[in-house]
């Protein structure tokens, strides 16, 4: 958030919380992630005491010149002193991982406190789609001939006249912030297509609309993929989404680019290539914390993490505890064909209870990245992640609220 030329930084925490609820007539416990607002202010210079320095006290320029410093090391005094001076707490002995976007800032911020970064891995799909846009010529021509048309449709007033007597759909325009606006181009074009040929047959149209078969098939053929990208999109940039839940339908785009050899595949004949979503892609430095995790989420035994992934997860042991099983029933994704099967399997997987005695925390609390980030950490018997990052003055007072 920006007020004045002073950027606030929104600071949040994930936690699972116990909680006594009445299922059929008996008395249960649950846990459920959840996520609380820590401060939103503005980063300061901190002195050794951890309190802001005096001399940028002193006057509202001061404080500006205070906060306007976004290097990694500022980050850190400016978390480690909103813990420590308003909770009471050392962010070391709470947090088990930071989770915000994949700023080079953010990375740095993660390793000076010596906690595993989880990175926005929706960012890391749009930089993929992106990368699958500008390299297929055909896949840009097809855009550029629909945006074109929609264009000419739009900003004529007396196109728009004739369309809007076609049809109650009105043409849009590419949004240059996020491939997705591309996406719902090609979709709304499809959609009225039809009328579009007919207001350019109008005598009193100037619209030009390539209406050869050849061209909405290519159209047709970029639209099927990009609706899966799409619902994938907006399936993880739900709150509360877990860490394993978004890597299912990361894996669910993998695996169908691997074997897209049958032609009524959804990605087949297609260019788009995935190479920062994969696990190990170059935009994951702790690659092996999130495997890990992923693992522990979807209930594997503990003897199916690698000695990396083991190591990366040590901080998530439960103290004292030697039993060998993280839960009682492991499951695999790879098998599921669908995104409707696959997300009534994450249903399901969050209503089974955990083992009262695992060897690892409940790491529910381990998040993906949406519009506001989390870091997670751990009070008490309990874990908990710490999530950064800008947010509008109005997501903070609805989490505030909540």
């Amino acid at each position: 958030m920006d007020h004045g030329g002073v950027h606030y930084v929104g600071l949040f925490a994930c936690y699972i919380k116990s909680s006594k609820v009445i299922i059929n007539g008996k008395e249960e416990q649950t846990e459920e992630p959840e996520i609380v607002l820590l401060s939103v202010a503005p980063m300061s210079k901190i002195d050794a005491t951890g309190k802001p320095d005096s001399d940028d006290c002193q006057g509202d320029e001061q404080v500006t010149e205070a906060a306007s410093s976004f290097t990694a090391q500022v980050h850190v005094d400016h978390f480690t002193s909103i813990f420590r001076d308003y909770y009471n707490v050392a962010i070391g002995n709470w947090a088990k991982a930071s989770i915000a976007d994949n700023a080079s800032t953010n990375c740095k911020v993660a390793s000076l406190l010596d906690l595993p970064h989880v990175g926005c891995n929706n960012h890391k799909l749009n930089l993929d789609i992106k990368e699958w846009m500008k390299i297929d010529l055909n896949l840009k021509n097809a855009i550029s001939g629909v945006a074109t048309t929609m264009k000419e449709a739009k900003l004529s007033l007396k196109n728009a006249a004739i369309l809007s007597e076609l049809t109650p759909l009105k043409p849009i325009l590419c949004n240059k912030t996020r491939w997705s606006g591309k996406f719902q181009v090609l979709d709304r074009f499809l959609r009225i297509r039809p009328a579009l040929i007919e207001a350019a047959n109008h005598e009193d149209s100037d619209l030009d609309v390539n209406a050869s078969p050849p061209f909405c098939q290519r159209v047709q053929k970029y639209h099927k993929p990009m609706q899966k990208l799409n619902e994938i999109t907006v399936k993880i940039q739900k709150r509360c989404c877990l860490l394993s839940e978004c890597w299912s339908y990361l894996n669910y785009i993998v695996t169908r680019h691997h074997n897209n050899h049958d032609v009524n595949h959804v990605f087949y004949g297609n260019t788009f290539v995935p190479k920062r979503i994969l696990w190990n892609g170059p935009l994951s430095p702790d690659k092996y914390f999130e495997s890990g995790v992923v693992k522990i989420q979807t209930n594997h035994h503990v003897d199916d993490l690698t000695d990396d992934e083991k190591e990366a997860v040590h901080s998530l042991l439960r103290e004292n505890n030697n039993v060998g099983v993280v839960n009682d029933e492991a499951s695999d994704t790879a098998s599921i064909d669908s995104l409707e099967e696959l997300e009534n399997y994450n249903k399901k997987r969050k209503q089974r209870q955990h083992n009262n005695d695992p060897k690892y925390v409940n790491c529910d609390f381990i998040q993906v990245r949406s519009r506001c980030c989390p870091c997670c950490v751990h009070p008490e018997d309990q874990a908990l992640a710490v999530l950064h990052g800008y947010c509008s003055l109005e997501e903070s007072q609805q989490l505030q609220s909540q």
